[in-house]
């Protein structure tokens, strides 16, 4: 009998399970000085289905806009973790980065950005040696975006060399017409959600883009990463860890 997800939410939130690849994660990223973009995520804590955390040395987290309505924000500068050196940075993560660092983490973000590829080349900047980059995106056939079409890779390179920017609204109508809100997973219902897309600069809500693992790849191999673990972790969500060629 195939048992629902909504089911296995309840179960899994009463005994959350770990990922299979979660020892090797922690492995490749223990002891790195790390950031985390859009910070804190329910993957990597204790409970998380990726518990990382705590094998970390340090971890900065880097607020995309600090408006977006996913979470409630702490002061700029403010330390991040309790258990472990850091500090948060309201800045754009898409733009900048506020130092260098062995290791990005990034828990579905990338697909609120309008233009991923000149993101991917900026974190890249900030990345020394081992230099790992972790990236975890909806897995769209069972969220909110499943009756969207995926991203082609040559639309993510046109946004590219467009320069497009983070107030881009090239999506926005296909987002209205297609988004399942019965697979809506946060607060804002169907009319306040609309009002928020009038304004994604500010409040960073929409999809702009659609992955699965192989436009994900796609972006990371045109970036000239190294793949390490690419795979598809739990019902919602897909992962890349990558680094830095030697």
């Amino acid at each position: 009998m195939r048992i629902p997800y909504r089911l296995k939410k309840i179960w899994w939130k009463t005994f959350p399970p770990k990922s299979p690849i979660a020892k090797t994660l922690r492995v490749y990223l223990k002891d790195l000085n790390s950031i985390e973009i859009g910070g804190p995520s329910p993957y990597f804590g204790s409970r998380g289905l990726l518990p990382l955390y705590d094998v970390l040395q340090s971890c900065d987290n880097a607020i995309c806009a600090p408006s977006n309505e996913h979470a409630a924000y702490p002061a700029d500068h403010s330390p991040y973790l309790d258990y472990l050196p850091g500090k948060n940075y309201l800045m754009d993560a898409s733009e900048a980065l506020p130092g260098k660092y062995q290791c990005i983490l990034s828990s579905h973000v990338i697909e609120h950005l309008s233009n991923p590829l000149k993101t991917l080349k900026c974190w890249k900047q900030n990345l020394i040696e081992p230099g790992f980059l972790l990236a975890v995106v909806p897995y769209k056939e069972n969220t909110f975006d499943h009756r969207r079409p995926i991203t082609s890779f040559s639309h993510l390179l046109e946004d590219y060399k467009a320069d497009t920017t983070e107030s881009d609204q090239t999506h926005l109508e296909e987002i209205r017409q297609l988004h399942d809100f019965s697979k809506h997973n946060f607060k804002p219902n169907a009319q306040e959600y609309n009002v928020m897309l009038d304004d994604n600069h500010f409040y960073r809500v929409a999809h702009h883009h659609v992955f699965d693992l192989d436009l994900l790849e796609q972006c990371f191999l045109w970036a000239d990463f190294e793949i390490i673990v690419s795979e598809t972790i739990d019902p919602i969500s897909n992962l890349v860890l990558a680094k830095l060629k030697s």
